[in-house]
């Protein structure tokens, strides 16, 4: 990996100069602009099929042009065309880090020499916290072999075309989720917080969460009482739900105990 980065360099190529890598015919703003022009051609060209100015006209069989034949070509294998890909790369001079496998592998090797380190010094796996998130990063170098056959390629080809449209679908998901988790908060307003409690007749201070949920229990008269808030008082709400047994008293707690 380093010398790869001597050779072609990190970011910028060491041979050529910062004005020809940012306006030079292959540079960062003349490629922006080829991308913004047939973004606003294929705009153009999309607009003009919604109002058709022409009409289609027949035209004879004679008149279209038979294809050629051409010669079978067996292709070659998988292995073989990755092998030879990674030599066009390696041809081309391309800096390290303008190849997104070249930035999964500084991540991966990076990852694998903090992990290294950790685990020497024996942070990695303590009493009271575990830090393998750099192991796991360090296993990203072995997703070079997704390369390899021809299929999985085009998935991760088809996987980086479709990553804006991803990353739209995931923003409606998160706001999904918050937008039903505040239904939820407001529509059960701490029932799961309620449940049945039994204190020991023989100690007061001895109190027994049961972890049943509830909406109310049997007061000592016989009734059906709501349940009681934090501070001991009655809630102005009527029975529902579970009620506890008479001896028991479904009250809020501060946590929840359940298993």
């Amino acid at each position: 990996m380093f010398a790869r980065m001597v050779v072609t360099g990190l970011i910028l190529d060491p041979e050529t100069t910062l004005q020809a890598t940012l306006f030079g015919p292959s540079g960062i703003v003349p490629r922006l602009s080829r991308r913004f022009d047939r973004a606003q051609a294929s705009l153009q060209r999309s607009q003009s099929k919604t109002h058709p100015t022409w009409k289609s006209r027949s035209v004879p069989n004679s008149a279209i042009p038979t294809p050629n034949r051409k010669q079978t070509i067996i292709p070659e294998a998988p292995f073989q065309k990755a092998i030879s890909h990674q030599h066009v790369l390696s041809a081309q001079g391309r800096p390290f880090l303008r190849h997104s496998w070249h930035r999964i592998d500084m991540i991966a090797v990076i990852a694998f020499w903090i992990t290294f380190l950790l685990a020497l010094s024996g942070h990695e796996a303590t009493a009271d916290r575990h830090i393998y998130i750099f192991r796991a990063l360090s296993v990203l170098r072995a997703g070079r072999l997704l390369v390899v056959t021809s299929g999985t390629t085009t998935i991760l080809h088809s996987l980086k075309r479709a990553g804006p449209l991803l990353i739209t679908v995931s923003f409606f998901l998160i706001f999904a989720f918050a937008l039903f988790s505040i239904i939820g908060v407001q529509s059960f307003r701490g029932s799961y917080r309620r449940q049945c409690v039994l204190t020991d007749p023989f100690n007061s201070t001895n109190v027994i969460q049961l972890g049943q949920l509830c909406g109310g229990y049997i007061a000592a008269d016989g009734t059906e009482a709501p349940f009681l808030l934090l501070d001991g008082q009655v809630a102005d709400v009527s029975p529902k739900g579970y009620i506890c047994p008479m001896g028991q008293v479904c009250e809020v707690s501060s946590c929840t105990a359940l298993s």
